[in-house]
């Protein structure tokens, strides 16, 4: 019959290996990993509405002090600029990027972005 069947291990080891390949300490046993998630546990996992385990500042250690639950999209916002966006402000970008509308700033940096690898092309 083979072994029984851990509830969730192949989760705690995948976030585990994931710290570890990242470079971050990752301070959680099985079973205090569990109790961190609690009923919530159910809805953790990859994409923007499933719940994710973040760092606090993204900094730091993953450790039951330092750790907060997230929804994946609210993750990736904090985590790639370092703030917290408003709600308002990520319905505003949302709604710019489902028209397909780019700032003037967008553009400009883009614009220039171009010239400069243009520019540096040009000189090898």
């Amino acid at each position: 019959m083979g072994r029984p069947k851990i509830p969730y291990s192949r989760e705690y080891s995948a976030q585990k290996q994931n710290a570890r390949r990242r470079g971050i300490e990752f301070n959680f046993t099985y079973q205090s990993w569990i109790d961190w998630w609690g009923n919530d546990i159910v809805f953790r996992g990859k994409g923007a509405d499933k719940l994710v385990m973040a760092r606090k500042n993204d900094q730091g250690s993953y450790h039951p002090d330092n750790v907060i639950k997230l929804y994946g999209k609210d993750n990736v916002s904090q985590g790639n600029s370092g703030r917290i966006f408003s709600d308002e402000h990520r319905k505003n970008l949302s709604h710019s990027m489902s028209k397909g509308v780019i700032s003037d700033e967008v553009l400009i940096k883009r614009s220039q972005a171009l010239k400069d690898y243009q520019n540096k092309k040009e000189t090898i």
